[in-house]
């Protein structure tokens, strides 16, 4: 069993998360990327597998007939080997042929990453197939960025064949001087031109071929009279090393002869598998020529890249994988019809209460998995939920310690119609990828529970670390940014923690004002009062692994965010509470707010009270009164919560008064984006 640490370093397990929210960044996958985080959590590296091949897959092979490529009507191998396949058959150099052409391999509106492509860039097919045809033509028609995605394919995991050009394509050229730009390059070596048609070599197996593992071809190591037509041959197979040779011709007095006629190669253990082929067995219906091309498909399909982990869910952290293509961080982005994303948990010994939970933030089928010693793949997950419901949780009492693997798969997809020259897709929508979050937490036997003391305590405490005579009643204007960190060994700064804590919690800061709040407990409990936790850092704009505060024993969040005036997107709805009795002035004096994500935070509507000054006051002087700098604001929430703060102060920002501009202010639903329209009190 082959494994790689992820995360090479203790430094390397940060955990952290995004501006004034429960968003956590990506974990760095090697060591030298940590230098720019935060803090560091004590977990232990993890070791993930690294060969478990990817089983998740839209559909087994692409077949690529595009322009410059010969068509034809079916493809014998395909229903002889039970496979799952899309055509691309676009026929002539036509404007329109190569805007359809470009669509289908580089993208559009509705799928900007292209059909072969997954919204994270992994491979969307397990096997891309190029026929015969012109091989520098078609890759000049496929342009820069078709070339680039079908490289990115084969570097991602997908495996590559081709027949005769398809064999040609997959090479950096031909007869060691022609490098055309219209190559992929996929094998980095040369082929060889015959520039002969109409002959029929026989192809010799070596008995060290790996097609042997499929089919004995009459146990004479033979295949006779396969069909050439100008395809390549590759004599200098050993300028590429790790090139295999899986057949060679024998046609005497040719200059093919001997040499090899079939090659595999792959790059490692993460990209896909090259198997070009000089010439022609595709349209063979029956015999050994039709079992030749199944073997040539079943060992590029055997030779997709190994499952890769997304990273390391660490103890309480929210993970959400919310990028688009376009955003270019694959350990973050969304998930693509039939894809599985892959994370590992490290259980620690005495572990209790473990839960992992998948929330899909849109309305698409999700399914959660797990499995201890490897991917957890449909097949081999020793636990799943697999029903429509949109929150998923997997809740165990206990779990031998050690490393779990948790399987994300969507499996909702397109569907696809075929047509004469290309599938056409319907329910597009899935294919920009599905939002989504994951989390994972556990409770230690031996770890008692740390609690903060009092919201105005803390602010104080926290502001003393600037200013050594400050009150919790002064604005603030050095620190710039707060961190959670849990499960940390470290003992540097402040007490902050209360008299009852059973573990100590420590406030250290940076000269450049970053505040790192640490605890070796799995978590940091708020008291009952904690008002003011934040209040007037006006410098302020992040706080990372708010997810980390505990607010379920929590009475009030009165002037919880009063006067952070540089803040402008805040995400509470990580803030699990269970009973508020006050939240006036909570949002009072952010100028710069614009988008406020409460999630389902239950105490909204359950309040029955409003509080007096929730955002704002029509007497708030202009420069710091809740949205005037941004002019708008954009609250995600239930409709429930959209129509009770409607009621609250809020409707002083969407009336607006004699001395500034209303504020546009829309309710949008957490989950499905739907926009609420609630009625503002007259």
């Amino acid at each position: 069993m082959k494994k790689h640490n992820i995360l090479s370093s203790a430094a390397g397990l940060a955990a952290v998360v995004c501006l004034a929210a429960c968003t956590p960044k990506a974990a760095p996958q090697k060591a030298e990327a940590a230098e720019n985080q935060t803090a560091a959590v004590a977990e232990e590296p993890v070791l993930v597998r690294t060969d478990v091949p990817n089983k998740a897959f839209f559909k087994d092979l692409f077949i690529d007939s595009g322009i410059r490529i010969n068509a034809f009507p079916t493809m014998p191998t395909t229903s002889y080997l039970g496979l799952s396949y899309e055509w691309m058959r676009i026929g002539k150099d036509t404007l329109p042929n190569q805007d359809l052409q470009r669509e289908i391999i580089c993208g559009s509106a509705d799928d900007t990453n292209g059909r072969l492509l997954y919204p994270d860039g992994e491979p969307r097919f397990k096997v891309i197939y190029v026929n015969g045809g012109l091989s520098d033509g078609h890759g000049l028609t496929m342009e820069m960025q078709g070339r680039e995605t079908y490289r990115k394919f084969f570097a991602n995991g997908g495996s590559y064949t081709g027949s005769c050009a398809g064999g040609y394509l997959c090479t950096a050229g031909f007869d060691r001087y022609y490098q055309g730009p219209g190559y992929l390059g996929i094998w980095p070596g040369m082929a060889d031109e015959a520039a002969i048609t109409k002959i029929f070599p026989n192809y010799i197996i070596p008995e060290d071929s790996p097609l042997l593992k499929y089919y004995d071809f009459g146990g004479d190591f033979k295949v006779d009279s396969v069909k050439h037509w100008n395809g390549p041959f590759y004599a200098h197979w050993q300028d590429v090393p790790g090139t295999e040779v899986l057949a060679r011709n024998e046609i005497p007095g040719r200059i093919l002869d001997s040499h090899p006629s079939i090659i595999a190669w792959k790059k490692d253990a993460f990209t896909g598998r090259a198997v070009p082929c000089g010439g022609h067995p595709e349209q063979v219906v029956d015999g050994e020529k039709r079992d030749l091309m199944a073997a040539i498909l079943r060992y590029a399909m055997d030779g997709v890249g190994c499952a890769k982990v997304k990273g390391q869910l660490h103890n309480g952290e929210l993970r959400r994988m919310t990028k688009a293509t376009e955003d270019n961080d694959p350990a973050f982005t969304k998930i693509g019809d039939r894809q599985c994303h892959h994370f590992v948990i490290n259980v620690p010994k005495k572990a209790r209460n473990i839960r992992v939970r998948l929330e899909a933030l849109d309305n698409y089928r999700l399914s959660l998995r797990m499995a201890q010693g490897t991917f957890a793949f449909k097949e081999d997950a020793q636990y799943k939920v697999e029903n429509r419901e949109l929150v998923k949780e997997l809740v165990f009492d206990e779990l031998p310690a050690g490393v779990w693997y948790i399987g994300v798969q969507c499996e909702d997809t397109v569907n696809a119609t075929e047509t004469e020259g290309c599938d056409i897709y319907t329910n597009t929508g899935v294919l920009n990828g599905v939002p989504y979050t994951v989390s994972a937490s556990w409770e230690t036997a031996d770890m008692g529970k740390a609690i903060l003391s009092r919201g105005a305590d803390v602010n104080e405490m926290i502001k003393l670390l600037a200013a050594p005579t400050a009150r919790a009643s002064f604005l603030d204007s050095a620190i710039t940014k707060i961190v959670f960190v849990t499960g940390s060994a470290s003992k540097e700064g402040r007490r902050i923690d209360a008299p009852e804590s059973e573990e100590p919690i420590y406030a250290s800061m940076t000269t450049d004002g970053v505040v790192t709040i640490s605890t070796p407990a799995p978590s940091i409990k708020a008291g009952k009062a904690t008002s003011n936790l934040f209040a007037g850092f006006t410098k302020l704009t992040e706080i990372e692994n708010l997810a980390a505060l505990d607010m379920s024993g929590a009475i009030s969040l009165m002037s919880f965010f009063k006067d952070c005036r540089s803040i402008e997107k805040l995400d509470i709805s990580c803030l699990n509470t269970s009973k508020i009795v006050g939240m006036d002035n909570m949002l009072r004096y952010m100028p710069k707010l614009r988008e406020l994500n409460i999630g389902t935070l239950r105490s909204i509507d359950k309040l029955t009270e409003k509080p007096s000054y929730f955002s704002c006051g029509t007497s708030d002087a202009d420069d710091v009164r809740t949205c005037a700098a941004s002019g708008e604001l954009t609250i995600r929430c239930t409709k429930e919560a959209a129509q009770w703060l409607a009621g609250t102060t809020l409707r002083h920002m969407h009336k607006g008064n004699d001395t500034i501009e209303a504020v546009k202010i829309r309710f949008i639903d957490y989950l499905t984006g739907e926009e609420y329209f609630p009625e503002w009190p007259k």
